[in-house]
């Protein structure tokens, strides 16, 4: 059987034959005295079911139900009850236990019930995992564009999901990597598993080996921290050149042997050229590169770029609760010659901003004004250079610009800066403190 925890609440003659006939069929189980005792273990949510006797307790068994499962609305809840104990003394569903084992104590009766609470909660959690899965799936259609490099990567992913085998995703930031390794996990053999993102530059030196080893828990057990009791089907590894070599090898090492979830990895095009020079494992590429699909820079298919424009902003719209906004030509064309070095990200965050400041003016007409939707105000580097710009740099860059652009336009006023921004007054004030924005900006007058 695979072991499960199990919490008895009670110190009766009923719990300990429960704890007994548990731990012999290798339940793991906790034992504590009372409701004050589990409250602190119901909270950590480590336990698939709780067994709770009632005799052990003052409260009546109505009111220790509401009080554990308004630590966990979902906690699985077994009494054991005296055989006179009625069922209709449970009004409402928040009052109601998963199940009754009736004592004096039958063993296989206790089993079995215990069984099917466990089976019953884990069908639960699959379900609400799918519900929220479902709620933000992804199609196909969902990677906007009509140039031979958006069709072919459409084409890439279509043929890569079915295929066996890790996924390396090779692009810019802010390319699509992530977008392309969702609908990569959706269109699988497995798409109602879950899909887990780990941020490697956020993981510390040396947990890569742990990480593995808590997802192949979760993937055997269905339960696990990282999962919330949903069964991984992708692990998605971002920005694969932040590992150390020890973790490289680490990694390598975890990818030999067959896994019950598959790999996918994104990492800047420059991977390819720290393989050659010795700076990033080869074993390591090799094992995590199984299939390799190519992200183009936005500049690269600025075609879609006007697609692109006409998708972030319906979609800022709805957000916002606007009413359908459009973007002049001349901004379309803009937008179209300039580089985006933040890739689709930075056009996304754009819109969004114009969006968003439209929304905060009470903009009521079909078309943006100039001001809102006029491209990005930036002396974008040139050559290496910008290699040596992060996108993080590049949109504080682009954020200033933005308030100070706005302190203008309002005088200095910083209370209507706030209103236009959809900023707490104090929010702007520190931002201002950041970017080292002085108080008192005025509109350049003629």
């Amino acid at each position: 059987m695979t072991e499960e925890s199990i919490l008895i609440v009670g110190n009766t003659r009923a719990s300990s034959e429960a704890d007994a006939a548990l731990a012999s069929e290798s339940w793991i189980v906790t034992v504590v005295e009372g409701l004050a005792d589990a409250i602190p273990q119901i909270e950590s949510r480590r336990h698939q079911v709780v067994l709770l006797d009632t005799d052990a307790i003052p409260e009546p068994p109505w009111q220790a139900l509401e009080i554990l499962r308004d630590r966990d609305p979902h906690a699985t809840v077994l009494l054991l009850v005296s055989s006179e104990t009625p069922w209709s003394s449970f009004s409402s569903y928040r009052q109601r236990p998963a199940g009754l084992v009736l004592k004096p104590l039958d063993r296989t009766a206790l089993l079995m019930a215990v069984d099917s609470a466990v089976v019953y909660r884990r069908l639960l959690e699959e379900n609400r995992t799918l519900k929220r899965q479902l709620g933000s799936a992804v199609s196909l259609g969902d990677w906007v564009g009509c140039t031979p490099e958006s069709i072919e990567i459409r084409k890439s992913i279509a043929t890569a999901a079915l295929a066996n085998g890790n996924v390396l995703l090779l692009g810019e930031d802010g390319s699509g990597r992530r977008l392309a390794a969702e609908l990569l996990h959706r269109h699988g053999r497995n798409p109602g598993a879950t899909f887990l993102p780990v941020d490697l530059v956020s993981l510390p030196a040396g947990e890569i080996h742990r990480l593995f080893d808590e997802v192949l828990e979760a993937a055997d057990t269905g339960r696990g921290a990282y999962v919330h009791g949903a069964r991984p089907g992708t692990l998605y590894l971002a920005e694969l050149t932040a590992l150390t070599p020890e973790d490289q090898t680490s990694l390598a090492r975890k990818l030999l042997r067959p896994l019950p979830f598959r790999v996918m990895a994104s990492a800047h095009p420059s991977l390819v050229d720290a393989v050659r020079q010795n700076r990033f494992d080869e074993e390591t590429f090799r094992a995590v590169s199984k299939v390799r699909i190519q992200i183009p820079p936005l500049r690269a298919r600025r075609a879609d770029i006007p697609l692109l424009i006409d998708h972030f902003l319906k979609r800022s719209c709805e957000r916002f609760q606007l009413k359908s906004l459009g973007i002049p030509s001349t901004s379309i064309e803009n937008y179209s010659s300039y580089d985006w070095p933040g890739n689709v990200a930075e056009l996304a965050m754009m819109i969004e901003r114009a969006v968003s400041i439209a929304s905060a003016a009470k903009f009521d007409g079909t078309t943006l004004p100039e001001h809102f939707c006029s491209p990005p105000s930036l002396t974008v580097p040139e050559g290496g250079r910008l290699k040596n710009i992060s996108l993080r740099e590049l949109i504080a860059d682009i954020e200033k610009r933005v308030i100070v652009q706005t302190l203008e336009r309002v005088d200095g006023s910083q209370k209507r800066a706030a209103e236009e921004l959809r900023l707490n007054p104090t929010t702007l004030h520190e931002k201002m403190k950041r970017y080292k924005i002085l108080p008192g900006v005025r509109r350049q007058r003629a």
